[in-house]
């Protein structure tokens, strides 16, 4: 029963003494192979998830529209004179009442367009609406996007390479060419934005018509004033005062937020100056409502949220949290194709927490605003 391996083992002790060299290395390569097949089954299974690096959550500032803020003090006072006058430039189409009349708080008076009646605020509206739907696309291309990529890196064979790049390139292409629209749309966006109620002044206090300062036909600029509403009672003022480079930039059409308390109120100015008083100061004036009268006491200090505009199409306003500058330059982290890139910008003025940014930035970019966040990461978008 054991002469076979007697024999095989007599061999081999035979082999060994006649070729020693050679059934050393044999030996030495069957050592390092059982070796390496020990450290091979031994190794942890990676798991594929885990390996792949996890997207960061982060908050993304769109550059579409004007989204800056600086908060100045205003002061509550009373008035009992006020003017209301125009937030932005257009024509008088319609004036519904006359001096001598008596006014409700809230009630309108007058009506001016934008478009000498040739309709363009309609189709302005409709571009507004478009570029809702190609936002809304633009979501659903990065998140096909996100998912073919994710496939490649996890070498999901559903799909063929060629297919992959293909639809890739497609998808790519077309997000390019969303995103070149909706930049190309922004000037048309912030005009069709800007509410009826910019175009139909109103008063915020009972009382007596004293003056009307246009009349139909007339073309106003913004801050022209249109009329004067006398008020026996008094009516609730709030002026905050801006230095002229921020007044520069003060958009009247959109709504300054006022903190009252635990309350935050959205109201459009009745009345900013043209000229600087003796301080070298602009004026701008919000009428409160007359059921704000009780919550506030006058001489009294609230923070006012004052809206700011780009002063020209190529400047953007940016949070001052999300730019990194050190000696040479100054950068910000995009958002591409779920990645984070990190582009040089130009900056110029402060205002509050924003700066101007020159170039660098196309309107549409998204700006990451974690820090945390450095060139190269995976990201997430939190709504």
């Amino acid at each position: 029963m054991f002469e076979r391996p007697k024999a095989l083992f007599s061999r081999g002790i035979s082999s060994l003494e006649t070729y020693p060299a050679t059934s050393f290395f044999i030996l030495l390569v069957l050592l390092f192979g059982v070796i390496a097949l020990g450290n091979f089954l031994r190794a942890p299974k990676t798991d594929e998830k885990a390996a792949q690096a996890e997207a960061k959550e982060t908050y993304l500032f769109d550059t579409t529209e004007p989204r800056a803020f600086v908060t100045v003090p205003g002061k509550v006072k009373k008035e009992s004179v006020v003017h209301i006058v125009a937030l932005a430039p257009g024509v008088v189409s319609n004036i519904l009442t006359s001096p001598g009349r008596s006014v409700l708080s809230g009630q309108t008076i007058l009506t001016l367009t934008n478009d000498y009646q040739s309709g363009s605020a309609e189709i302005q509206k409709s571009i507004d609406r478009e570029n809702a739907r190609l936002t809304e696309e633009l979501a659903k291309i990065d998140k096909r996007i996100f998912q073919l990529e994710e496939k490649r890196t996890k070498h999901d064979d559903e799909l063929s390479d060629t297919e992959e790049d293909i639809e890739l390139a497609s998808l790519k292409k077309d997000r390019a060419t969303r995103k070149s629209t909706l930049a190309q749309n922004a000037l048309s966006v912030r005009l069709s934005n800007v509410s009826d109620a910019v175009f139909k002044p109103k008063t915020f206090a009972t009382g007596t018509v004293e003056s009307i300062a246009v009349k139909r036909g007339d073309f106003v600029a913004a801050g022209e004033t249109l009329a004067t509403i006398s008020t026996p009672r008094g009516a609730t003022t709030l002026e905050a005062f801006l230095d002229p480079k921020t007044a520069r930039l003060f958009d009247t059409t959109r709504e300054a937020r006022v903190t009252l308390g635990n309350e935050t109120l959205s109201l459009r100015p009745t009345y900013f100056s043209q000229s600087e008083n003796e301080d070298g100061l602009f004026s701008v004036l919000f009428t409160l409502s007359e059921d704000m009268h009780n919550k506030i006491v006058t001489g009294e200090f609230l923070k006012v949220a004052l809206p700011l505009k780009s002063e020209d199409e190529a400047m953007i306003l940016l949070p001052i949290d999300a730019i990194f500058q050190d000696d040479s330059h100054a950068s910000v982290l995009i958002e591409q194709e779920g990645k984070a890139t990190a582009v040089t910008v130009t900056l110029g003025n402060l205002y509050g927490g924003f700066a101007e940014v020159s170039s660098g930035l196309n309107r549409g970019d998204q700006v990451i605003l974690n820090r945390a966040v450095i060139s190269g990461d995976r990201v997430s978008s939190v709504k």
